[in-house]
């Protein structure tokens, strides 16, 4: 089997830059979501995919990502988990090593870790059953 190559058209260019010339089919990641370039763009360009006629959206939204990895790249609205609470990247740049906590300038919280994990239940919290001897059968 053969593969022509002149029939693959998306470029992925990785993170949208500004005063960068971009190609048609050039494809680009800017706030969270991917945008492909229609028409050419001259790298005097500044303004945001989002809000240039030269690039259409491919996907929007967020990227959940799993478990927080101290090694991984992370761009803007990636969720991750991290400690049993989920925060998303908050940074318009690509990151790597920036731990989740709060008053990141990094991350949000999304959702807190519970309390505790697992609290027993105080023995006041159950009735009390009287105990009482079988009476045997007639």
């Amino acid at each position: 089997a053969q593969i022509d190559l002149g029939k693959l058209k998306f470029q992925w260019q990785g993170l949208w830059q500004t005063a960068t010339a971009y190609e048609v089919d050039d494809v680009v990641h800017d706030d969270g979501s991917t945008f492909v370039c229609v028409t050419a763009v001259p790298n005097t360009n500044t303004v945001r995919p989002g809000e240039n006629d030269s690039f259409e959206i491919m996907a929007r939204g967020v990227n959940f990502r799993g478990e927080y990895d101290a090694q991984a790249t992370y761009l803007h609205l990636e969720i991750v988990t991290h400690n049993l609470a989920s925060w998303i990247s908050i940074q318009s740049e690509e990151f790597v090593g920036q731990e989740p906590a709060e008053r990141s300038t990094f991350w949000a919280l999304l959702t807190p870790a519970p309390a505790s994990r697992l609290s027993p239940l105080p023995l006041t919290s159950f009735p009390l059953i009287p105990k009482t001897t079988p009476t045997p059968p007639p």
